[in-house]
């Protein structure tokens, strides 16, 4: 099951990316991020061929200190600014604030990495992202001021058990596995 989002608004990046890091950064948006032996960041010519490991446990675990499978942040094609794409929003503070220290911010963690010389680690990133959770019902905003991030929840909604039926009271447990002793009973008469 997957949460379905809707999303508003954009980052302003300045100065603006280089053409460099808008490359980079719009591929490893579209790469996935798991645990791969080459290290957390790895970005596919082709993310869409990728290049999937026998090792399904490390597949589908996201490389340490990552916060998930995919970044939900994209840069605009003339680097002025990023947005959180709604499909995959989920995670967007945490990958906001990974994204600043590892490479936007000054002193930015890929600094010390090879493949890194082209990046100028020397943006700030202003502005504020709506998202809406469809079956949540949950409306947050993500806010940046000068590199800092914030979440702010505008409405709280219900939580993913409760969106999905699948309430974690026990009382609910407990009915549920009643009605479904019933059945069983009914089936052997």
């Amino acid at each position: 099951m997957g949460l379905h989002t809707s999303t508003l608004g954009h980052l302003l990046v300045d100065p603006p990316l280089n053409a460099a890091e808008e490359r980079f950064l719009r591929g490893f948006a579209e790469t996935r991020r798991w645990d791969r032996p080459a290290g957390p960041y790895v970005v596919l010519d082709h993310p869409l061929q990728d290049d999937a490991s026998d090792d399904h446990e490390r597949y589908n675990r996201p490389s340490r200190h990552e916060p998930g499978l995919w970044c939900g942040w994209k840069p605009c094609l003339e680097g002025c600014c990023i947005s959180l794409r709604s499909e995959v929003a989920t995670e967007g503070e945490l990958w906001l604030e990974y994204l600043i220290e590892h490479f936007l911010a000054p002193g930015g963690q890929a600094a010390r990495r090879k493949g890194f010389a082209e990046f100028t680690f020397d943006h700030e990133i202003n502005g504020v992202v709506f998202v809406e959770g469809a079956e949540t019902r949950q409306v947050f905003a993500i806010e940046c001021i000068t590199n800092e991030v914030r979440g702010i929840t505008l409405m709280p909604g219900v939580s993913m058990a409760q969106a999905w039926g699948i309430e974690d009271d026990e009382e609910r447990l407990q009915r549920r596995l009643d009605l479904l002793a019933r059945r069983r009973a009914s089936l052997r008469r």
